[in-house]
């Protein structure tokens, strides 16, 4: 299938099908990295915490595309699918991370901070995943 398409298609189709397989690495990612973001290195400074929550979550969706997959993409090109999203959206929680850093000497005590308890992230995770789980089951109806 490949070689047809990169021997006998224009190059528009070709940077097509390209496009679409980075957007599908990036939406497979996403969740991944919601669920990682609240879990994973929850004290550790921006960099690595950015560089914690994408990895595990870098890791999740290129199991999906190497046993998901099917004939669709060889399991060894399927790692790389991914990986533009994982590099956009690292730079993006580093970002993010590094904005919203405050180091502990510079906390006034009248300041709330975001929790750090991965217990309590893995909650969030599970009522949301509950939450949508009955909405699912509120729209569809009785069986």
């Amino acid at each position: 299938m490949w070689g047809e398409l990169f021997r006998d298609g224009q190059p528009v189709e070709i940077a097509q099908i390209l496009l679409l397989l980075v957007g599908m690495g990036f939406v497979v990612l996403t969740p991944f990295v919601w669920v990682c973001g609240r879990i994973l290195a929850l004290k550790e400074q921006p960099d690595r915490r950015a560089l914690w929550t994408v990895a595990a979550s870098y890791a999740g969706a290129a199991l999906i595309f190497i046993f998901g997959s099917g004939g669709f993409i060889s399991p060894w090109l399927a790692p790389f699918i991914p990986l533009p999203g994982a590099l956009a959206i690292y730079f993006w929680l580093r970002h993010s991370y590094r904005k919203a850093w405050i180091d502990d000497e510079m906390v006034p005590d009248c300041m709330r901070l975001e929790n750090s308890d991965w217990r309590i992230g893995i909650g969030v995770v599970v009522g949301a995943i509950i939450a949508a789980a009955i909405k699912v089951a509120v729209i569809r109806g009785p069986l």
